[in-house]
């Protein structure tokens, strides 16, 4: 049985977007190990300490992008094991798995630590962007907008990619930007709830030039439900013209599209194209979708420093900290 099928039968109570990214890392694990197309045999992962060395060189020492592959390897073996269960055989990989866990036991403990110290990683500081770097990059994406109209495939994907730019950094999310449908806002808030939350949701209100993101599909959905943001309303001229253009090669409102502006981008892919940004702008440095949100996190260290502080000393925890402020 493939790995979609069983996330699909074994793991219903998933998010979609974290089942897509499971489906891709687990692809991107084949690839890396040259599985053929139609071969669905787990058998070449239990050669751990191969698998781990590989994945790691190929990950180039991300911690992140390795606890995350080797998460998968784990939800990959731990499913297989289950079906042979089921079947009424005896577990087959059960060694492995014990081995994949002690790594990942590892690999979090390192992330515990370092999260406690509130130290960037090496891979974290590389990728870090200053406010000047920032405004180059911008500068750079916006002088690409020259174009009236959007009417050639080059003019859209600048405007594609600044528009990715900027929303990504207004809104600091995943890469769930990129199961995002742009479109007008309907004219009734019950029209707006009747909108399916199988996808997020870019809604331009002309009336008043309103912008707002309604996130249906991310990581955490099961647990959060819908989440309704504000975008700043200076970029409604932008999305607007962009939202036009994108109908000439897309019905859909598909928000990004591939380079063949014919294709949905997927979340994957968006954090590829989100990375080369820098360098477009001529940066010596790829982004990171990830770092982004540590950045956004951050700009109020100092703060949230002191409120810890003033946490402990009144005897509370953080949460019941805010929750004691009054304006």
């Amino acid at each position: 049985m493939d790995f979609k099928t069983l996330l699909e039968t074994k793991k219903q109570n998933l998010a979609t977007s974290t089942v897509k990214a499971y489906i891709s890392g687990w692809n991107a694990i084949r690839k890396m190990f040259k599985i053929p197309a139609g071969d669905l045999s787990v058998d070449f992962l239990k050669n751990v300490e191969s698998v781990i060395d590989t994945i790691r060189v190929e990950s180039n020492d991300n911690i992140n992008t390795l606890k995350f592959k080797i998460a998968v390897v784990l939800e990959v073996l731990k499913l297989t094991d289950e079906v042979r269960v089921e079947g009424g055989s005896p577990p087959f990989y059960k060694a492995e798995i014990a081995k994949y866990k002690e790594y990942m036991d590892m690999l979090r403990a390192k992330v515990d630590k370092m999260n406690e110290e509130h130290l960037k990683t090496p891979k974290q500081a590389e990728k870090w962007v200053s406010e000047e770097e920032k405004d180059i990059i911008l500068e750079y994406l916006k002088s690409n907008l020259s174009a009236k109209k959007i009417i050639t495939p080059e003019q859209l994907l600048n405007y594609r990619n600044y528009v990715l730019y900027v929303l990504q950094n207004e809104l600091g999310t995943r890469n769930d930007l990129a199961y995002s449908i742009i479109m007008p806002r309907p004219t009734t808030e019950k029209k707006v709830k009747l909108l399916p939350t199988t996808e997020n949701y870019i809604l331009l209100n002309k009336k008043d030039k309103s912008i707002q993101y309604v996130m249906n599909i991310y990581k955490t959905a099961k647990s959060h439900g819908q989440i309704v943001t504000t975008i700043k309303s200076e970029l409604y001229p932008v999305l607007d013209k962009y939202m036009k253009g994108l109908k000439l090669y897309n019905e859909d409102g598909w928000l990004f599209l591939n380079e063949d502006c014919k294709t949905r981008m997927t979340a994957n892919r968006l954090g590829v194209v989100f990375a080369g940004l820098g360098q477009l702008a001529g940066l010596d440095k790829k982004l990171s979708t990830t770092v982004l949100r540590h950045q956004k996190a951050s700009a109020n260290f100092e703060a949230m420093k002191k409120i810890a502080a003033d946490a402990k000393t009144m005897g509370h925890t953080v949460g019941q900290h805010l929750n004691y402020m009054v304006e």
